[in-house]
């Protein structure tokens, strides 16, 4: 079943320059199905070339996120990705090509980072070594909350 067209109005700039000074004196103004959006520029080219990016995107029939108000084509690959499995994919990329030492300040790094767990806070480390993809996980240092 095809999703309901989006109602997408975009409005010419607006000069907010008035009496007070005002750091992001240009704005853009669109709304999506009712529900106004905007965003501020320093200087008029820059709030025009957006507005023209959104025209695009209309005119090219690109759907709209309603949470972020910019079409669905402008949002990275990687947005959907946490932090975590990103870092476990870049480390297994980089893990053949690195020496030993690299591997080790590679480890160290991630065991400043802090995970939780069941019982607490614990450190998630990779074992010196071992390939990122391989599951040797090893958990130290994890504290218990008395209460």
């Amino acid at each position: 079943m095809a999703r309901p067209l989006q109602q997408v109005q975009i409005y010419s700039v607006q000069n907010r320059r008035g009496a007070e000074r005002r750091k992001l004196p240009y704005v853009v103004r669109w709304t999506i199905d009712g529900r106004h959006r905007s965003r501020s520029y320093r200087t008029k080219a820059e709030a025009e070339r957006y507005r023209t990016e959104l025209l695009k995107a209309v005119h090219a029939g690109d759907r709209f996120e309603l949470d972020t108000g910019e079409p669905s084509s402008w949002s990275l690959p990687l947005a959907d990705l946490g932090v975590h499995r990103w870092v476990r994919r870049w480390l297994a990329e980089q893990w053949p090509e690195w020496q030993p030492r690299t591997r080790a300040s590679a480890v160290e790094a991630l065991a400043r980072g802090r995970a939780p767990c069941r019982g607490g806070v614990s450190r998630v480390i990779l074992g010196v070594g071992q390939a990122p993809g391989s599951s040797s996980a090893v958990t130290v240092g994890a504290s218990s909350r008395s209460g």
